[in-house]
């Protein structure tokens, strides 16, 4: 009788996977494997998965595994769950379906935070959740705490900057709408890293502790956001128009696409919405799609009777921490309780979604009624306005229309020829060239004209060309608004008024930091 052949180390790889089920999601392909009591999920090309299937092999096996047999594995499970996989999708950190959002803790057990309209509770993970290499635990979350923990430990500066900065948190934990970016600017030593790194720890801990570069590209800032769901650029300097775009296409969702390896027609396709930070001295966003896409904290310089050492926030914070997440989620339940009820009474900003998400909460969050709205109008509105102050463009319709009484009426040639005789030597670089670049730079600037006061209406068309007919009507002034929540505890507090209406507040806030 014939020996029985030994199996190859192949066959001993797919033995161990006997079992388990694969599913996939957006041509990504992961693994279902059950430890105890729970769930886990792991991309089969990852490294995760990896070491799951080696850990087994050598405690079955006693041996160490050859890579090309590894690879050969993976591949040949890849293509099995590619053909046969169930059809579900896969998370990061955080998603919202419907009137529950949760929150994946990364911890050992494989737990979330599930949140309802009810409240919040910890349980076994009722999703798919995926955690890349990078992602770090969070503590678990314990009752009775409240957000204003968070106040002694950074630099926020105005009580305007407070109701933002909550509104933003808020936005984090809505997967389901479009979250605005969060741009920290202050001078040095105004604390803004210290800010942001303490909102990362506090919404999704990674490896990555400090704050990177902007990413140039559409493939290295999919990866980004492909590892992580809160990214963090620290300390920029500037902005291309080709990094405005991709960060607007990221606050709204977005996706992008590159050859796959070794392919000459294929694509893979990276779908993302991310919640982003940014940090910088100085001002990055010069356009103004992402301004209003963005909430602004201008904050200013820390003064040195308040600085403490790092070595205490980081205590600090993980001393505060479970009971601040705990407040938050409290937080989130009320926004899934009120998010259907919420009506605005004026305009609401552009990020429909997001502000009718950040006011459910208000009430919960201990802020009048009203505030967050207000607030993000009116510094928006601020950054627009700044932005085009000095406008060539701007500067020359105000005198067309001045001259003619209120109402101007011309030719987009017109504009474009009495543009360049107020033009400094500087400025021709980067005006338009031809009537068609000009009529489609005025559509770019519809919201800020309208927003300075201008009307544009296309005419019928005459000889060839189509007038444009040009009103103005002085819009009304910008309130800054300051009677919301106190900010921070070591200062004079702003107290709260019951009847706070953004509309009544006469007084004025300067929101540029005091240095340049």
């Amino acid at each position: 009788m014939s020996e029985k052949k030994e199996l190859s180390q192949e066959s001993k790889l797919y033995a161990l996977c006997e079992g388990l089920k694969f599913i996939q999601c957006e041509r990504e392909t992961y693994a279902k494997i059950s430890v105890g009591n729970h769930v886990e999920i792991h991309n089969i090309q990852g490294e995760s998965f990896q070491n799951w299937v080696l850990e087994r092999f050598q405690t079955e096996h006693g041996m160490a595994c050859r890579q090309t047999s590894l690879a050969t594995l993976k591949l040949n499970l890849h293509a099995l769950a590619s053909r046969e996989g169930a059809k579900e999708f896969v998370h990061k950190r955080i998603v919202r379906f419907g009137n529950r959002v949760y929150i994946d803790l990364c911890n050992p057990d494989w737990e979330v935070v599930e949140i309802t309209p009810d409240g919040w509770s910890v349980i076994p993970a009722p999703v798919n959740f995926h955690r890349p290499s990078s992602c770090q635990p969070l503590p678990t979350p314990i009752r009775g705490g409240s957000i204003d923990d968070l106040r002694p430990l950074v630099n926020i500066g105005t009580p305007e900057n407070w109701t933002l900065l909550w509104a933003w948190v808020l936005g984090t934990f809505n997967t389901v709408g479009a979250c605005p970016l969060l741009s920290v600017r202050g001078c040095q030593g105004s604390a803004k890293s210290t800010l942001t790194r303490l909102l990362k720890r506090l919404l999704d801990p990674s490896t990555m502790r400090e704050g990177g570069g902007m990413p140039a590209t559409d493939e290295a800032f999919s990866l980004a956001a492909h590892n992580n769901y809160l990214l963090w650029f620290d300390n920029l300097s500037w902005l291309t128009d080709g990094m405005s775009d991709i960060l607007c296409r990221v606050a709204t969702g977005g996706s992008f696409t590159k050859r796959l390896h070794y392919q000459n027609t294929d694509q893979f396709v990276v779908n993302i919405k991310n919640p982003v930070m940014l940090t910088s001295i100085n001002d990055l966003i010069h356009k103004d799609d992402l301004v209003s896409r963005t909430v602004f904290l201008d904050i200013d310089i820390l003064d040195s009777k308040k600085r403490v050492s790092e070595d205490y926030i980081n205590n600090e914070f993980e001393r505060i921490q479970p009971r601040l997440m705990g407040a938050i989620y409290e937080v989130i339940a009320a926004c899934l309780k009120n998010y259907d009820s919420v009506v605005f009474k004026e305009s609401p900003p552009r990020l429909a979604d997001f502000a009718q998400w950040a006011t459910a909460g208000e009430s919960a969050l201990g802020f009048p009624a009203g505030s967050i709205v207000g607030c993000l109008n009116s510094k928006i509105a601020r950054y627009t306005d700044d932005l085009y102050e000095n406008n060539l463009i701007v500067r020359t319709l105000a005198e067309m229309v001045k001259k003619s009484g209120g109402v101007w009426t011309g030719t987009k040639s017109e504009i474009l020829e009495k543009v360049n005789e107020m033009a400094s030597f500087t400025d021709h670089d980067t005006l338009p060239k031809n009537p068609i670049a000009m009529g489609n730079l005025l559509k770019r600037m519809t919201p800020c004209l309208t927003q300075k006061g201008f009307t544009l209406t296309d005419q019928p068309r005459k000889a060839g060309c189509r007038p444009v007919k040009v009103e103005y009507k002085a819009p009304p002034e910008i309130s800054d608004l300051v009677n919301v929540p106190a900010v921070d505890s070591r200062d004079n507090q702003v107290p709260m008024t019951p009847d706070w209406k953004p509309w009544e507040i006469k007084e004025s806030v300067d929101a540029k930091p005091k240095c340049a």
